[in-house]
């Protein structure tokens, strides 16, 4: 395909107005990047995180909308491109199986876009492996978000053609990140920020326990909410960190940004990430980071120049990377750095280079 003249793509994903998760923050930033080289988008909604009936009502309406697109593309005569975004738990692998399948028995090119931390659990063989071998079987390409998970699945064995296409940032991100650096007047205590779903993995608890190893000058602001808050709130009594360790709840909207304006260096040593938006939007907001140097999300925080990452996975590591931002001057010059990282990698501009080369596969 040389031409994106006349071409139309059917987006397939989660409910982007009800932002509970990266993939509804990221959908918006793929479809301006469609529509950037030129093709026509139709984005189809195919659950929602309301409720048991999100899983299923919406899946269900999403088969009527496709069928009717697919039917409209053989009476004019061309081959729409399917792209399902889809999580990678079983459920959402499921949904997505069905609708690419009907896709492809229609004359439709098939993506798949992999956007859970999950599909890991599915690269290790045995019955796992085959059912994600057997969902993947409509598909004509899969986009990865990193490189990383572009070797994890050369490794697995996957035969598909894989193309990496990260996540762009939002439009207001990328706004953001163009505005000016300005950074805080130098101050004694230095604020950390982290933002996520408290759940297991993503490292809040690690996090905690650094703080116990940091002198007082250091406190921090955790925005979030999630199964594990009411351990995390425990382990802070049990430190007697309640007077350097703030729960902030979910926040949105300008309390969020306010949180932003406020921090020196954004914190979230994660394990369980395909991705990681959040850091993402703390670099478009000039914070450097501290994380854990694992899997893709040394893809998308640049050691060294954005921050740093700890190859050692324990709350002391992660202290003495802290550590390593106490001067003003080095996290002055790493979150200037940061802003400029995600407009070159990550901007809407960038990632639409990535599709490109990808759409021009068919």
């Amino acid at each position: 395909m040389n031409s994106a003249a006349g071409k139309r793509i059917l987006v397939l994903g989660t409910d982007t107005l009800r932002k509970s998760g990266g993939i509804a923050f990221a959908i918006p930033g793929h479809l301006a990047a469609y529509e950037a080289i030129g093709f026509e988008t139709l984005y189809i909604s195919s659950h929602s995180s309301v409720g048991w009936h999100g899983k299923f009502i919406p899946w269900l309406k999403a088969i009527h909308s496709l069928l009717e697109q697919l039917i409209n593309a053989r009476r004019e005569h061309y081959k729409p491109i399917v792209i399902c975004h889809v999580g990678g738990g079983a459920l959402s692998m499921l949904r997505k199986f069905t609708l690419g399948g009907l896709a492809k028995l229609l004359g439709g090119h098939v993506v798949m876009h992999l956007h859970g931390p999950e599909v890991n659990s599915y690269l290790g063989g045995g019955l796992k492996q085959r059912f994600f071998t057997m969902m993947l079987c409509p598909v004509d390409a899969i986009a990865v978000l990193t490189p990383w998970w572009k070797s994890r699945l050369s490794e697995a064995g996957i035969g598909k053609p894989v193309y990496v296409v990260p996540n762009p940032m939002p439009l207001e991100w990328q706004k953001k990140a163009e505005e000016l650096f300005v950074q805080k007047d130098a101050n004694e205590t230095i604020k950390i920020l982290a933002m996520s779903r408290l759940e297991q993995g993503k490292g809040v608890d690690d996090l905690i326990e650094a703080m116990a190893l940091l002198p007082d000058n250091y406190h921090l602001s955790i925005a979030g909410s999630g199964r594990q808050q009411d351990e995390l709130v425990d382990r802070v009594r049990s430190l007697k960190l309640e007077g350097r360790v703030q729960f902030r709840g979910w926040v949105s909207g300008t309390e969020k940004q306010k949180l932003f304006d406020q921090a020196d260096i954004f914190c979230l040593p994660s394990r369980y990430d395909s991705f990681g938006m959040g850091y993402l939007e703390a670099m478009a907001n000039g914070l450097p980071v501290v994380a854990y140097k694992w899997g893709p999300i040394a893809d998308v925080v640049a050691d060294n120049r954005c921050g740093y990452l700890s190859e050692e996975y324990t709350p002391t590591a992660l202290a003495e990377s802290i550590k390593r931002l106490e001067t003003y001057s080095v996290r002055k010059k790493m979150g200037r750095e940061a802003k400029k990282w995600v407009l070159e990698q990550f901007s809407v501009s960038s990632i639409a280079k990535d599709i490109r080369k990808l759409l021009e596969s068919f």
